[in-house]
């Protein structure tokens, strides 16, 4: 019998650790003022959205247009600049420490309150989450679960604006 227990943790990269959202909305900025004109900030109409979801949404059978994008996004990403958050990367630090020196360290993450604790210090950051990303994980939703949750507040859309 293998007694062994494996626990990983896994978060949001950009927004908790780095901070690239603005370059990322002057990149999608320019491919709607390319693409999609009609579209005033595109770059904020896509946040949250995968790339499979913005090629599905707004470049469905466009292949061709889809490569250009993600040639030219392949392109800005290897340019990007990759700042910490303000206080990220001494906190990692000290957290890989812990770690190093006891595998055991505990790490808590308190979603409600948006923090992060190394349990072998006591020391403690808070973190950002979406608002919807949040809502999802502490109510075990997924993006269809959620729209079933809210299918009455839809449906009363769709008919207050239907044309």
């Amino acid at each position: 019998m293998n007694s062994t227990k494996s626990i990983a943790a896994l978060f949001d990269f950009d927004g908790v650790v780095v901070d690239t959202e603005p370059q990322y909305s002057i990149f999608w900025n320019e491919q709607g003022r390319k693409y999609h004109p009609e579209i005033p900030e595109f770059g904020r109409m896509i946040k949250g959205q995968t790339l499979t979801q913005i090629y599905n949404k707004y470049f469905a059978g466009m292949e061709d247009v889809q490569r250009e994008i993600t040639e030219d996004l392949n392109k800005f990403e290897e340019n990007m600049l990759f700042n910490y958050i303000p206080g990220v990367e001494a906190f990692l630090k000290e957290l890989f420490d812990s770690i190093y020196a006891d595998p055991k360290t505990e790490v808590e993450v308190n979603l409600p309150e948006q923090t992060i604790t190394n349990k072998a210090t006591g020391k403690s950051e808070k973190f950002e989450i979406n608002a919807y990303k949040k809502h999802c994980l502490m109510n075990g939703l997924d993006d269809i679960d959620f729209l079933v949750e809210n299918k009455d507040k839809i449906e009363a859309w769709e008919n207050k604006n239907e044309a």
